[in-house]
């Protein structure tokens, strides 16, 4: 079985074409960071001129989707902008209608879903392999149109990506709704430093001071699920976002808004359930949708507030 992701209107035979735009006529109206196919479902996965309209943050959920459902040693075909000679052909060029021509392809047409949101050299491209568990088999670089240099990229499933169906989940749960790269930059680095043999309920309901999303991500995935309706709770009633504020009532006593993070962080791990129910018993709600809870994001948010009041 072979799949063509984001196929647009170039349909492949003897493929499951699937895009997200319906207008496309595919096989399957579907998100490509969402795949509705079982676990080692494909033998061979296409992908040409995908990635560079997903942006950064949204292929790595691609590239795990795409090991999740690849076989064992599967067949991963990615063709995206050669960036590297796209730049040099632009610095290089005298002529103004090539360098207009060679920014149209790096960043895309400003047509409706069209446009480009990232750029992938190839550098970056094997850090990627690498990261979710495939093996370079080959390389080249071909001119997909005049002065529109590509390259095409032929990798294989080496081992399985263990935190897919983490990535999965959170997906589904709209981790990108904020579509924020200061909360998806800080979900990486939670989701890299995670270890997923060690994770037992009270880490789940401790993780619900970070995300309640990520909480429930992190239950789903390895089947602890007892804490599923409080998180839910926690989320609909925006418990990272009454952190936030309880951070910010702090800071009026002691004017100093780490101190007051670390009063609160303190109050929590002292017991965790406790005050969670607290917060549920009590009917708590949160001012704001703070998508992650953390020093970075608390001084984020923070900025944000007082730049408003300046303006």
């Amino acid at each position: 079985m072979k799949l063509n992701a984001g196929c647009g209107y170039k349909k492949l035979n003897g493929y499951l074409n699937i895009d997200i735009n319906p207008d496309v006529k595919p096989d399957y109206v579907m998100d490509v960071c969402a795949l509705g196919f079982s676990d080692k479902y494909f033998d061979e996965v296409n992908a040409e001129e995908v990635i560079e309209h997903l942006g950064f943050f949204r292929t790595k959920y691609f590239f795990s989707e795409i090991n999740r459902v690849l076989k064992n040693g599967g067949k991963f075909i990615i063709e995206t902008p050669h960036i590297e000679k796209s730049f040099e052909i632009f610095l290089s060029s005298e002529s103004p209608d090539d360098r207009e021509k060679i920014l149209g392809w790096i960043y895309g047409s400003e047509s409706m879903g069209m446009g480009h949101r990232y750029c992938f050299p190839v550098e970056l491209m094997n850090l990627l392999f690498d990261e979710f568990g495939f093996e370079l088999l080959s390389r080249s670089f071909f001119d997909y149109e005049t002065l529109r240099p590509a390259v095409r990229y032929i990798i294989l499933k080496k081992t399985d990506y263990k935190k897919a169906e983490l990535r999965k989940a959170l997906f589904r749960r709209n981790i990108f709704f904020a579509d924020d790269e200061i909360y998806l930059n800080e979900y990486e680095g939670v989701i890299k430093r995670l270890d997923l043999e060690k994770i037992d309920s009270n880490f789940i309901i401790e993780s619900a001071f970070i995300s309640p999303i990520l909480s429930l991500a992190i239950g789903n995935c390895v089947d602890k699920r007892e804490y599923d309706d409080i998180l839910k709770t926690l989320y609909e009633k925006k418990f990272t976002g009454w952190l936030f504020d309880l951070c910010l009532d702090y800071e009026k006593e002691s004017n100093d808004i780490e101190n007051a993070y670390e009063k609160i962080k303190k109050l929590f791990f002292n017991d965790p359930l406790g005050f969670i129910n607290d917060f549920i018993k009590n009917k708590r709600t949160g001012s704001r949708d703070i998508f992650l809870f953390n020093k970075n994001t608390l001084h984020y948010e923070s900025n944000r507030i007082k730049n408003n009041k300046r303006n």
